[in-house]
């Protein structure tokens, strides 16, 4: 019985695509609106109107926000094998780059950032990147922001989190990664 009526419900729907919304967009965020599917709109924080029938809204938040990156095993300069783990602490400063301009924004962030971490281990020895020295830092923090300003990412700081030497074994199931000497945060 409910399947027969559920058409009354599609044409209330539709009905109600027509008429105008109100969309509140927070003080911490801003939002994209696509109106026609090809014209860009930047929605800064207030009251809004909008079509439902004809333009889509994607919001995202634009003040400070921290993000885990993946794990990596790389090489340092000096052909110590490393597991290395960090972070970002980013914000956004052009929305529109970053939600319109770019297909899965926070995956690329994590990207981003990780092939930084990687520029940076291989051009530092070991024992420079385990005493967590101010300049790998800086400089980590620097590569970042480099490559993630132009989708409109503004980095405060990036580092390391875990950094650890480490021996990948290969088996026949594949390879496996054997930690030794685990650092945590060694830029602290």
């Amino acid at each position: 019985m409910e399947t027969a009526f559920s058409w009354i419900g599609e044409i209330a729907r539709f009905f109600g695509s027509l008429l105008p919304r109100l969309l509140i967009v927070k003080f911490s965020h801003n939002a994209v609106k696509y109106v026609h599917g090809s014209k860009v709109v930047l929605l800064e924080p207030g009251l809004h109107v909008y079509w439902p029938f004809v333009t889509e809204i994607e919001m995202c938040a634009v003040v400070r926000q921290v993000q885990s990156l993946q794990s990596q095993v790389l090489d340092t300069q000096d052909g110590v094998t490393v597991l290395v783990d960090g972070l970002i602490c980013y914000s956004i400063d052009d929305t529109v780059a970053f939600l319109a301009e770019n297909e899965n924004s926070y995956d690329t962030i994590d990207d981003v950032a990780t092939a930084a971490i990687r520029s940076v281990v291989v051009e530092h020895n070991f024992e420079e990147l385990r005493s967590g020295s101010p300049r790998v830092n800086t400089q980590l923090t620097r590569q970042t922001q480099k490559m993630l300003q132009q989708f409109g990412v503004v980095v405060e700081y990036a580092r390391f989190t875990n950094f650890a030497r480490c021996r990948v074994l290969h088996l026949s199931g594949g390879p496996m990664t054997h930690v030794e000497n685990h650092v945590t945060n060694p830029s602290q």
